[in-house]
C-alpha cells in the first residue's frame, strides 16, 4: 500500500516465540519462528505488506497464516508496536 507517490510501502510483521522448558540440563530458553524471504535471501520474522482493503490486524492475519499456517487465534499478543520512532525502517 502505497500511500502516496514516491512514498513507502506499509508493511507489518509478527515475531512468534515460543518457550521451551529446562530440562534438567538445559536452561529454559525462548526460540523464533523464522522463514527464508524468497526475495532479499534471508531469514526473517513473518509479515508482508498491507493490501488496500486491509487494516493492519488484518493484514498481520493472513500473512502468518499464509507463511506459517498458524491462525491468529492460535497466538496471544504479548506487545504490539505500532511504528518506529521515525516510522521508517529500511532492509
Amino acid at each position: 500500500l502505497h500511500t502516496q507517490p514516491h512514498g513507502h510501502d506499509v508493511t507489518i510483521s509478527a515475531w512468534i516465540l515460543r518457550q521451551f522448558p529446562s530440562d534438567g540440563v538445559r536452561r529454559r530458553q525462548w526460540k523464533a519462528l523464522v522463514h527464508k524471504h524468497r526475495k532479499m535471501n534471508l531469514w526473517i520474522q513473518p509479515g508482508g505488506h498491507v493490501e488496500h482493503t486491509e487494516n493492519p490486524w488484518q493484514a498481520l492475519a493472513h500473512e502468518l497464516h499464509e507463511e506459517t499456517g498458524y491462525s491468529i487465534d492460535q497466538l496471544s499478543v504479548l506487545q504490539p508496536w505500532d511504528r518506529l520512532p521515525d516510522g521508517i525502517h529500511d532492509l
